[in-house]
Order: structure tokens, then C-alpha cells, then sequence
């Protein structure tokens, strides 16, 4: 501050020097990012090292877009990056989803000699397992694992999927033993993969686990992702044996049957939607106010008598003390 104050730019060494200092400042991981940008407003560039540094924060930030960019400035000054720099950039896609350009970051990393950190093969057996490459996915798996490289959920669960699609069940099985020792650890986006994985093993129960987590969280887990976990549900209602601590998930069962209300309700099914409600009243669990407004306005496009019905409903809402809205 003091260097700008007196009108003194500075030069990439200077800079690199600050910038490298505020690598560390507690809760800001992205300051070097914002340092580089009033760098870059003098109009001095980054050398080879500050821009190593530069993507080591891309990676801590999780600045994907960042990180392309410095990548393509080295390119475009001849400066290859190295090793080092592609694992810190391929870092920055951590939770992205993204496929192609980390898989192509990958391997050039490799080619280079580099080998992957945990957060770099977590990034690539999602990248590859995505990209429906199940066997380089399930390679990846297994040499971290050879290497005593700790994987975090998100990245088991790509394992899993993979080994579903080459039918390798009892590696399958053996990497779903791994997911449940992590406890539903892991960020939304994680978890969700998870509950997917659990229910391509067969283990409906865990899968109820890991959704009443995410709910608990206060994060509501997308159709996709409840649809498999309500078909093992409904199996296990219908047909049974209901396993022994089935009563255990009687919230998030009538959550789940509470959403598929609501999908019956949004594509304008409503003898459908009476007709869940009933099943959902049965079971005796509270149900929440939004599953009653759709079946009192499913109510009038329905054979039953509207208002009598209507009317039952909106006490029964009343005596549980459910607040509706207004409509």
C-alpha cells in the first residue's frame, strides 16, 4: 500500500514477493487472485513462478475459470507449464463436474512425470467416470488405493459407479464398505453422488442414511436423486422384508413419499395425487404443509366430492397445527 501511495508500480518480483506472502492470510484464499488483478492494472505479468503461485491459490478457491486463463497466458508467452502447475489448476475443478479438460490437464500432468495429490485424483476418477471411461476411473481407484491415497467421498462414489458399469460387484461392494466409513461426510454435491451409489449396491437403508443427512443439512437433494432411493423405498413397503430398523426412517420415508406427491401434483395428475395421499396418511408421520396445499387444490379436478373432501383435509391440516398459505 504504501509501494502504490507513492506512485512506485513495482515490478513481477516485487509482486511475486507480496503475492506469494499473502498466500497464507487466514479466510482469504482468494487474495492472491485480487493482488494479481491490481498487478495486472499496472500492466505487469506474471512470470513462470508467480504464476505457479497464482494457481496453487486457484486450487485452494476452487477458481476454475482462473486457473484456465493463467494456463492459457502461459501458453500464449511460450511458457510450458509444468508438472506442478497443471495438478494446481486440475485442483481449482474440485466439485465442478467438469470432463474433457481436466482429463486432457491429467494426462499431460502424468506425461510430464508429476504424480497426482489426493484432491487431483479425486478431480479425475470424477472427471473419467463422467465421461463414461469407467475403466480408467476404476485404474485411478485402484492405484490411489495402491499408493495409500486417502479418497474423499465424491471420489469413491465415482468408483462405485464405475465398477457397476463394468460389473464388477464385489469391487463395488468393497468400495461401498469405504463410503460408509466416511459417516456421510462431504459436501452436498458429494453426498448426493453417494445416494446414488448406495442404491446402485442394493442398500436402500443407506441411501436413507445419507438423505436424512443432506435433509438435516437443510439441503433439498434433486429429483434425480430421490427417484431411485423412493423405488427402493416403495419395493420395501409393498413387498418387504422391511429391514430391522426400518421404523427409524419414518421421517424421511414420508419426505420422500411427500415429494412424489408433489412431482404427481406439478405434471397434473391429481387422482394420482389423492390417491398417494391416502397411502401417506396411513403410515401416520407428519406431513409437511406443502404435500397438503397440492392435494387441496388437487382436490378440485378430481371424481371425489371436492368440497367435502377439501373440507376433511383442511382440518385434519388445522388439528396438526400445519401452517397453509393462504391460497
Amino acid at each position: 500500500d504504501d509501494m502504490l501511495s507513492r506512485g512506485v508500480r513495482g515490478n513481477p518480483v516485487v509482486w511475486g514477493s507480496i503475492i506469494h506472502a499473502c498466500e497464507d492470510v487466514p479466510g482469504d484464499p482468494r487474495l492472491p487472485l485480487r493482488l494479481h488483478g491490481e498487478m495486472r492494472s499496472y500492466g505487469i505479468q506474471a512470470d513462470g513462478m508467480l504464476s505457479k503461485v497464482l494457481l496453487r491459490s486457484c486450487a485452494r478457491s476452487r477458481s476454475w475459470l482462473t486457473a484456465v486463463k493463467l494456463l492459457e497466458g502461459m501458453e500464449a508467452r511460450e511458457m510450458e507449464p509444468d508438472g506442478k502447475a497443471l495438478q494446481y489448476a486440475i485442483g481449482s475443478f474440485a466439485g465442478k463436474g467438469f470432463t474433457g479438460v481436466v482429463a486432457d490437464m491429467f494426462e499431460r500432468m502424468r506425461s510430464v512425470g508429476t504424480e497426482p495429490t489426493a484432491d487431483v485424483y479425486e478431480v479425475a476418477i470424477d472427471a473419467y467416470q463422467r465421461m463414461g471411461d469407467n475403466e480408467r476411473a476404476a485404474q485411478l481407484v485402484d492405484e490411489a488405493f495402491a499408493k495409500k491415497v486417502t479418497l474423499g467421498v465424491a471420489a469413491i462414489a465415482a468408483g462405485i459407479w464405475a465398477c457397476k458399469a463394468l460389473g464388477d460387484q464385489k469391487r463395488q461392494l468393497q468400495l461401498f464398505q469405504m463410503l460408509q466409513a466416511h459417516g456421510g461426510s462431504g459436501d452436498a454435491r458429494a453426498i448426493s453422488r453417494c445416494v446414488g451409489a448406495a442404491m446402485a449396491c442394493g442398500q436402500t437403508v443407506e441411501a436413507l442414511k445419507l438423505l436424512r443427512g443432506l435433509k438435516q443439512r437443510g439441503l433439498v437433494p434433486s429429483r434425480g436423486v430421490v427417484a431411485p432411493v423412493l423405488r427402493g423405498v416403495r419395493a420395501i413397503d409393498e413387498h418387504g422384508p422391511e429391514p430391522s430398523d426400518w421404523d427409524e426412517f419414518k421421517d424421511t420415508r414420508t419426505w420422500l413419499y411427500g415429494r412424489e406427491i408433489l412431482q404427481a401434483f406439478e405434471g397434473a395428475q391429481p387422482n394420482r395425487v389423492l390417491s398417494l395421499f391416502g397411502r401417506l396418511r396411513r403410515e401416520g408421520a407428519d406431513i409437511a404443509p406443502d404435500v397438503y396445499s397440492a392435494v387441496l387444490c388437487a382436490s378440485e379436478f378430481t371424481d371425489k366430492d371436492a368440497s367435502d373432501y377439501a373440507a376433511e383435509i383442511l382440518a385434519e391440516a388445522r388439528a396438526r397445527g400445519v401452517a397453509l398459505e393462504r391460497e
